[in-house]
Formats: C-alpha cells, structure tokens, sequence
C-alpha cells in the first residue's frame, strides 16, 4: 500500500543556516499530529478562525495551516501587505474575528507601536523564533490584553514548536521562560557527557517525542 503511515514524511522544509549550513529536514505525519492534535498548549475547535500570518518558508506556519484544517476551524488569509500595515492588520483582525495567531516578537513590536490594542479579542497569542523582550510583552499585556499571550520555543527539527510559557507576570530584568513540552514531547537539560544536570546548573536543551524530524 502507498498509504503513509505515522513516520511517512509529510513536507521536507529547509533551515535557515544561522546554526550552520542550510539543510532540508523531513518531518513524519506524526510531527503534525503532535503539533496540532491535543498539542496541550492551544485547543483550535471547530469555530474559531485562525490567522494565517507567517510566510510559508517558515515552519510556523504550518502551525497555523494544521492548526486550523485538522480541527475543522477556518484560516484568515494575512497576506504581506496586510501584516506590514498596523491600520489594515487590526481592521483584518477585527473583520474576521481571529482567535488564535502565531507570530514573531519582531511583528508583535510592529503593532502595538502603532495600534497598542491591536491584539484585542485574541484568544491565544503565540509568539516565538525569536527571543520576546519582557517590556514588549508587558506592552502588550497592557494594551491588548489577549485572552493568553504564550512565548513558544522549538527548532525546525522539532516541528513548529516544543516548549510553551504562558505570559502573565512581567520582570522586565528577566528573561521570559521558554516554559515547558507540549504534550508527547521531552526535554532535558544535560551536560556534557548527556548526563542530566541539577536544578540552577547550565547545560545543553535536548528535545526528544514526536515531534522530532525523522
């Protein structure tokens, strides 16, 4: 049978190279299963509308494709002209009744420059591939409100994303936290000879689960 099976290879999707050498990395059906599918970070149901925002090289929009299609919600088209005027963003965002968004803190900057309440009405707010800055964060908090403001992290060969932190309390002299897995994937701080270290000691993240490229 020609049927894929949980760790046939959906999409191949090409790295940046800012770690290194650009390479294409394949990611199984269930990598998207995980990421979409009782994921424990977002639910999608069936009435939301999902913004459709990241451009398609990237893997975070996938997120936003999968999200939306495997639990029957429908998507909001933001095309490039769109998400780089604040006025014609908020109005998109008004008109079509967005609940749930992925984007980058370099795009969430942009809006609430512009529209501090941009993000008003927004039940779930992901950000991520980019480190969040605590005062913007707080900005938002303050101006938009959304119903949940969530900082996400994960490589490409995680799949979209692998550790979720909702942002509630804002230090802006700290780091907003990466947060923990999502549901059916691990993380370990290790050192060098891949051995867990203690609470408070620097080590390397190591990601494992379903969501790893195969």
């Amino acid at each position: 049978s020609n049927r894929p099976t949980a760790p046939s290879t959906a999409y191949i999707i090409y790295t940046s190279g800012s770690m290194g050498t650009p390479k294409g990395v394949c990611i199984p059906h269930r990598a998207i299963l995980r990421t979409a599918i009782n994921n424990s970070f977002v639910e999608f149901l069936p009435a939301d509308t999902v913004a459709r925002v990241t451009n398609p090289a990237f893997d975070g929009s996938l997120g936003e494709l999968w999200g939306a299609l495997l639990n029957g919600a429908r998507i909001a088209i933001f095309d490039r002209e769109i998400t780089l005027s604040p006025s014609a963003f908020v109005a998109r965002v008004r008109e079509t009744g967005v609940k749930v968004m992925f984007t980058t803190p370099t795009l969430l900057n942009l809006m609430v420059r512009e529209v501090p309440t941009a993000f008003l009405g927004i039940r779930d707010l992901i950000t991520g591939g980019e480190v969040l800055d605590p005062s913007l964060a707080k900005e938002i908090l303050a101006g938009s409100k959304p119903g949940r403001l969530i900082n996400v992290y994960g490589p490409t060969e995680g799949t979209v994303l692998s550790t979720w932190h909702v942002v509630k309390d804002v230090a802006e002299d700290s780091p907003i936290p990466i947060g923990r897995p999502i549901a059916n994937t691990q993380a370990y701080i290790l050192d060098k000879n891949l051995q867990p270290v203690p609470v408070g000691v620097r080590g390397e993240l190591y990601l494992g689960g379903d969501g790893l490229s195969s």
